[in-house]
Formats: structure tokens, sequence, C-alpha cells
């Protein structure tokens, strides 16, 4: 949407995602596995992909925490119009985004904020029942974000008359009595 990487790049960083979250799974069921436990034990709900609360809320909160990390992650890591891309200086919001994120969701819905996380783990335990909570969540938030910074924050004219007007609204006036 913001057009920070190139489409192919972002292809193959999915797909790079995906063979991580997928390899980590594996790891993660062989540790288990050899120290005893029995994969049958396994539920979904043992691991996290199984929400306390309703579908439709369960995608609510998902796609709220995946939001408010996008945001970050495109304000503070991505954008460089300020200048200098503040690399460096994003770990610290993207950081309490993620924290945030995974205080707020992991009761409710495991605290899966990346699809390719949960995809692993979906995957190697056939815990397809309610996936598409983990799976399309982020997505749809990345795409909301993603149309909401573009035409909001990096559009001059809309972004300018947003920014002048939080300003305005922040800025204390003293009322003249007469």
């Amino acid at each position: 949407m913001v057009r920070a990487i190139p489409v192919l790049i972002g292809v193959l960083y999915w797909v790079s995602q995906l063979m991580g979250s997928i390899c980590a799974a594996g790891l993660y069921l062989l540790t288990l596995q050899s120290a005893g436990v029995p994969l049958s034990t396994l539920t979904p709900e043992r691991i996290g992909l199984r929400p306390s609360i309703g579908d439709g809320g369960a995608f609510f909160v998902q796609f709220v925490v995946s939001f408010f990390l996008f945001l970050v992650v495109l304000a503070t890591g991505v954008d460089s119009k300020g200048g200098e891309p503040r690399n460096f200086l994003a770990a610290l919001p993207i950081g309490i985004a993620v924290g945030v994120g995974i205080v707020v969701a992991a009761p409710l819905i495991g605290g899966s904020m990346n699809p390719a996380g949960a995809f692993g783990m979906i995957l190697l335990n056939n815990a397809w029942e309610k996936s598409w909570i983990y799976l399309a969540g982020p997505p749809c938030a990345a795409i909301v974000v993603g149309l909401f910074y573009k035409f909001v924050f990096m559009s001059r004219t809309i972004g300018m008359e947003v920014l002048t007007a939080v300003r305005d609204a922040l800025r204390f006036r003293p009322h003249a009595h007469g």
C-alpha cells in the first residue's frame, strides 16, 4: 500500500516467514517429543490457537492489536519523510506496541500478531478450525493501516490538514472575557 519495498521482495519475505514458522514449530514439537511430552496432548487450546472469546470478538482483537503494531512500524521504522529513516530509534516504540499487543491479546486469543508465527503451529498440529482468525486478522489490519497511512499521513494535503487540526485542538487558548 505504501510501497516501502518492491512487491517481489515482499512476497519473498512472506515465503521466508512462513518457512521459518514451519521450521520453528517443527523444532518446538521435536523438543517436546524428545522431552517425553506426548504430541497428542497438544490441543489447539494448549498451543494458544483457540480464542477464549467468540470468533467475531477474536477477529476484532487480532485486527486491533495488529492495526496498532503496523501503524507504529510505519510511523517509526518505515516512513522517512522527516529525513533519515529512524531505524534504530524505531525499536523502542515497536517493542512497546508488541508488548502491549501481547498483554492485551494473550488472555483472549493467544497473543499472535503475525500470521506467519501462527501458521507453523496451525499446519503441524492440523489446527485449522479457528485458523482464519490468526491468518486473516493481521493482513486485513495491514491493508487498512496502509490505506489509512497513505491517504492521511503521506498525503500532503490531507495529512497536513489532519496534523494542523490536531495541533490546533491541542493548543491552549485562553478565553477572552468580555
